[in-house]
């Protein structure tokens, strides 16, 4: 429901709470999605062997994970005359409302993601990047004041799937004056 609610308010932010099987995979405090995308990917190829998953399905999943990004294309989606006569209405431009929600059905079919072995809280961030959410923040669920400190600390305690690093606040510095001059 996050990840649908998120995608559908166009939030800068989602927060994932985890538990160890994402713990395990020992992320780096900031991960680019273009990475996590890897991941997740890979994850996925890997899969088609099993009955739950055909290689149409997964290529049309790849496709669609590496065109979505939201308000802008990702500079590693591929550019194959392929990648877009496969099934003959695999069009991003979203002029056909069946097709994309067809589409969008799938890549948002989080038991598929979760069939793959896959950390959900991982899929789901990725996703909702992917999707156009500005970040995603994956924090410890059992951590005690886990939440408070991803909101309340200058680099929070998770980690955060983002296309860019988030820097956030700076501290004002003297070439900003002009800027913030009241007039």
């Amino acid at each position: 429901m996050g990840l649908h609610a998120s995608i559908e308010l166009n939030a800068d932010k989602l927060i994932c709470l985890h538990l160890s099987d994402v713990t395990d995979m020992q992320l780096p405090q900031w991960l680019p999605l273009s990475k996590a995308r890897t991941m997740l990917l890979q994850r996925l190829m890997g899969h088609v062997s099993t009955a739950s998953l055909d290689a149409d399905e997964a290529d049309r999943l790849r496709r669609q994970l590496l065109q979505e990004n939201g308000h802008q294309q990702q500079k590693d989606a591929p550019s194959s005359p392929s990648s877009n006569s496969t099934n003959g209405s695999s069009s991003s431009s979203g002029s056909n409302g069946s097709n994309s929600s067809s589409r969008d059905t799938m890549l948002l079919n989080l038991d598929l993601w979760t069939d793959t072995g896959f950390p959900t809280a991982v899929a789901v961030a990725v996703v909702a990047c992917s999707k156009g959410v500005k970040r995603a923040h994956l924090i410890e669920a059992r951590m005690d004041g886990g939440m408070l400190l991803e909101l309340y600390s200058r680099d929070g305690v998770g980690t955060m799937i983002s296309t860019d690093f988030y820097e956030g606040i700076r501290k004002a510095r003297g070439t900003d004056l002009e800027a913030i001059q009241v007039s």
